[in-house]
């Protein structure tokens, strides 16, 4: 059934809070000397030597050689510290070097435990038809699926609508997936309420949009059978 192009329907926005688990690591051909000092007791000289460290690591996620600073976002994102990690990634999403950018949203991308969009707008019949007879919109503000796999070295995370345990042969055969590549990703699921295809790229201001065909009820889809075209929207830092 066509979508009719010329009605969209603005919703409400919202944003999104991403948690971070890491471990430690080292970077680059110098070594990060360990995590920042911790302490029961916090003490002006503790200060001093972790805002030594945070400079330090600060220097190399600048460094002059591209490698350095890739090596030195891929470990200090892999640090037990979340002053570490925050200091990574806000570097990360804030350079000029493309190679830092992507790297720091495959890294976000691999922690999430759900993906939440916002719908901007939406499209359908059933949305017009709804309209027309003084009915709620049936597109809700937001849809979503929990992630259930990372594939850290692909860079594709596993998706499901229901939060229930998987074998590892169900794990390899899930036909819902979001990949990652470079500042793009792509986002397809099968089975699972809803059904999508869409793309979305990452913006200037750490924010991925694109659009999006989904089916099914969780997107107000009319008897299941009318698609339903959105411009959706999540942010990543």
């Amino acid at each position: 059934m066509a979508l009719l192009d010329s009605f969209f329907i603005p919703v409400a926005l919202a944003a999104l809070a991403i948690s971070l688990s890491a471990t430690p690591a080292i970077a680059a051909d110098r070594k990060l000397n360990g995590p920042l000092v911790g302490s029961p007791t916090v003490t002006a000289d503790g200060i001093r030597v972790n805002a030594a460290k945070l400079k330090e690591f600060r220097d190399l996620l600048n460094d002059k050689e591209p490698a350095v600073r890739l090596q030195a976002l891929n470990d200090l994102t892999e640090q037990s510290d979340p002053a570490a990690q925050e200091l990574a990634f806000d570097i990360a999403f804030s350079s000029a070097d493309n190679a830092m950018r992507s790297l720091a949203l495959r890294k976000r991308m691999m922690r999430l435990a759900n993906i939440d969009l916002e719908i901007v707008e939406a499209r359908s019949e059933g949305i017009l038809k709804a309209q027309n007879e003084g009915r709620q919109n049936p597109v809700p503000t937001s849809f979503g699926w929990l992630v259930v796999a990372a594939d850290t070295a692909d860079g594709v995370l596993k998706l499901h609508d229901n939060n229930r345990q998987f074998s590892p042969d169900q794990l390899r055969t899930l036909p819902s997936t979001v990949s990652v590549s470079g500042t793009t990703i792509s986002i397809s699921t099968r089975n699972i309420d809803p059904t999508c295809d869409g793309m979305l790229r990452m913006d200037d201001t750490n924010q991925l949009s694109g659009t999006m065909t989904c089916l099914g009820s969780r997107v107000g889809s009319r008897d299941n059978v009318d698609k339903v075209l959105m411009k959706v929207r999540m942010r990543v830092h």
